[in-house]
């Protein structure tokens, strides 16, 4: 597994106060307050421009429910009213005591990126926490070019290590395959899930996944491509595709991918946080998870809305 190296700054100069989250390379930046101090973090440049704000809250003592909860997620232009400060959409609804502002520096994403990420997060957000539904924090998806799935996915990836550095695991879970001798999965209180296929002839792909927990298994004895070739257009892209390809190489170089005939198949279960990660590595370029995962009910996406 790759370091990361996560800069983190304590605005207050200690602990539980304002604090903000960098990556290295990373055009994103999140910046988490309490509640008491909304006002002043929307007044910080971190708060300036496009972006999104997620309201968390904990539910200790809840029977049957996560430890934390997400209450909201929004653009922060609802609360700023576009221009920073406190504006007159300010949330104050649920018991949230905690917000996160993630924006993005040189307006790296577009109007239609950022949708697609609130919608994505929010989506987590009720597979977290069965209590709450995803309809009641944003609409669905928009649809977005398969060119920009990919910025989507690379963006989400870091969110999802830097979230719960923050303390805020309302809609990061972490990644990494079940334990050996953990009982058969279970997701939201159904039996574990049925098996998506993902299949491309042309490329000889034929691959079955299915959700085990929070992640998004793609099984042993999956058809996938030889090689990762795809460079990408735009910077965003081309960073998104050259870490994918270090993934999959990575697979092939621990034995995960054996490639043989010109064909790569997989020699055991590999953990994805997300079906679009799963689906890129199989299919050798970026993928919309949600619809390219299909079974005989639908896609992964119907199947995701009605559990």
């Amino acid at each position: 597994m790759t370091g990361r190296r996560i800069e983190l700054f304590l605005v207050d100069g200690v602990p539980g106060g304002m604090t903000t989250a960098r990556v290295a390379g990373w055009t994103g930046c999140v910046l988490v307050a309490p509640r008491e101090r909304l006002d002043e973090a929307l007044r910080r440049p971190e708060a300036r421009g496009a972006g999104l704000y997620l309201l968390v809250g904990d539910r200790q003592g809840l029977p049957g429910v996560p430890s934390q909860s997400c209450w909201g997620i929004g653009p922060i232009s609802e609360l700023t009213g576009g221009s920073g400060g406190a504006g007159p959409g300010l949330p104050g609804g649920g018991p949230w005591n905690r917000i996160a502002l993630v924006t993005a520096a040189d307006d790296a994403l577009t109007d239609l990126h950022w949708a697609s990420l609130q919608a994505r997060l929010a989506e987590r957000a009720a597979a977290a926490d069965e209590t709450l539904m995803a309809g009641t924090l944003v609409p669905g998806a928009p649809p977005i070019p398969e060119a920009q799935v990919s910025d989507v996915e690379a963006f989400l990836d870091q969110l999802r290590i830097i979230l719960p550095v923050l303390g805020i695991t309302a809609v990061a879970a972490q990644s990494g395959p079940a334990p050996v001798d953990a009982p058969p999965p279970r997701v939201g209180g159904t039996p574990s899930s049925p098996v998506f296929s993902l299949v491309d002839p042309r490329r000889g792909v034929d691959a079955r996944a299915r959700v085990e927990g929070e992640d998004f298994v793609l099984l042993a004895g999956s058809r996938v491509v030889p090689e990762w070739e795809n460079t990408g257009r735009t910077a965003a892209t081309k960073r998104s595709y050259a870490a994918y390809k270090a993934q999959y190489d990575g697979f092939v170089a621990d034995g995960s991918i054996l490639v043989e005939r010109e064909r790569g198949r997989l020699t055991r279960d590999i953990a994805f946080t997300t079906p679009s990660g799963a689906g890129a590595i199989a299919i050798g370029h970026s993928c919309n998870g949600p619809t390219a995962w299909t079974w005989e009910g639908g896609t992964y996406g119907e199947w995701a809305r009605k559990r």
